[in-house]
């Protein structure tokens, strides 16, 4: 796996994300209440680099589960791999706290750099938890 690919393969991705995470702002507002229970709010789109053994990237917002203190107001922002049709997935958070911290991340022009510097440790674990199961 290499990062090093053409300028196009970066400049796609640093737009691709940027659209998803300008949808799913857009979204926050009126899917993510301030406090209690909500579907998880997500983008996608499909991996557009024939080399990475990847299918689609996926931008959600979750909630952390009962047990964690505060979890009523608490959100995750969670950036994730996906190789379909296997049930793989790869995810690390990339954002944590209130809804109107995460509104204020998404719109944090580091969020773009951010997630693409995460991709390559997300693929390696992800083809890693593939030859564990083979």
């Amino acid at each position: 796996m290499t990062f090093s690919d053409p300028d196009w393969y970066e400049i796609e991705m640093k737009d691709r994300i940027a659209d998803v995470i300008a949808r799913l702002r857009r979204r926050v507002p009126d899917e993510v209440p301030e406090v209690g229970e909500f579907k998880i709010v997500y983008e996608a789109f499909k991996n557009p680099n024939p080399n990475l053994q990847v299918t689609d990237f996926v931008l959600k917002i979750t909630k952390p589960p009962k047990g964690i203190e505060g979890h009523e107001r608490k959100r995750y922002l969670e950036f994730a791999v996906y190789d379909v049709p296997c049930p793989y997935i790869c995810s690390t958070v990339v954002g944590y706290g209130d809804k109107q911290t995460i509104m204020r991340r998404l719109e944090d022009p580091a969020l773009v750099q951010d997630m693409i510097d995460s991709i390559p440790q997300m693929v390696r674990d992800l083809e890693d938890s593939k030859s564990e199961i083979y």
